[in-house]
C-alpha cells in the first residue's frame, strides 16, 4: 500500500487559476505519476450579477493549494526543486504535518458536504440594484434590509418609493 504525503502552497494567482497552470505543468514533468491529487478546498456560491445568476467556485482557505504526493516522490524530493520554475505561480511547497491534514479533512467535511451552490449577495444595505425578473423587472432600487430569504428595496414606482420584497435570485448588480 502506498504512502502519501500533503503538501500546501500558497498561490500567487486566485487558486483556481492557479490549480489548473499547476495541473498543466505537473502534466508535462516526470512528476505526473507521483502526483496523487491538487486540491483547492472551495464551495460554489450562487452571485448576482447585472447578467443574472452564476455560480462560481470560492476558495475556502485564501489562496492555497494542496497536494498529495506519493512517497517515492517525496523520497526524491527532486519535485519540490522542480517547482521553483513556477516562483511566479506558487510559494514554496511546506510539508504537512499529520495533524495538518486531518484538521483539514474536517473542515473540508464541514464546509462541503454537499455540491448545492450558496447564494452570495453581491450587495449589501443601501447599495443599487436591479431588478431582474418578476413584476418589477427592469427598475432600479436601493436595497433597504436583507435577510436569507427576501431583500427589501426600495423602487419608485409612478414617481412614488414603493418599499418592495424580492427574491435575492431576482436581482443583479448596476
Amino acid at each position: 500500500m502506498d504512502k502519501y504525503y500533503w503538501y500546501f502552497m500558497k498561490c500567487l494567482t486566485q487558486s483556481q487559476r492557479c490549480e489548473r497552470l499547476l495541473r498543466t505543468y505537473i502534466d508535462s514533468t516526470v512528476w505526473k505519476d507521483g502526483i496523487e491529487e491538487i486540491f483547492v478546498p472551495s464551495r460554489s456560491v450562487v452571485v448576482s450579477t447585472s447578467k443574472g445568476r452564476v455560480v462560481k467556485k470560492r476558495s475556502l482557505i485564501g489562496d492555497t493549494i494542496f497536494v498529495k504526493v506519493n512517497q517515492t516522490m517525496f523520497d526524491q524530493n527532486g519535485w519540490v526543486f522542480d517547482l521553483e520554475k513556477l516562483s511566479y505561480l506558487v510559494g514554496k511547497p511546506q510539508l504537512m504535518s499529520d495533524t495538518d491534514v486531518e484538521e483539514l479533512q474536517v473542515m473540508v467535511k464541514t464546509h462541503c458536504i454537499d455540491d448545492k451552490p450558496v447564494l452570495e449577495y453581491s450587495y449589501s444595505v443601501g447599495a443599487s440594484v436591479s431588478v431582474m425578473s418578476g413584476p418589477f423587472r427592469g427598475k432600479v432600487g436601493i436595497v433597504t434590509s436583507m435577510d436569507e430569504k427576501s431583500v427589501h428595496v426600495e423602487v419608485i414606482v409612478f414617481d412614488r418609493s414603493v418599499d418592495v420584497t424580492i427574491s435575492p435570485e431576482c436581482l443583479g448588480g448596476v
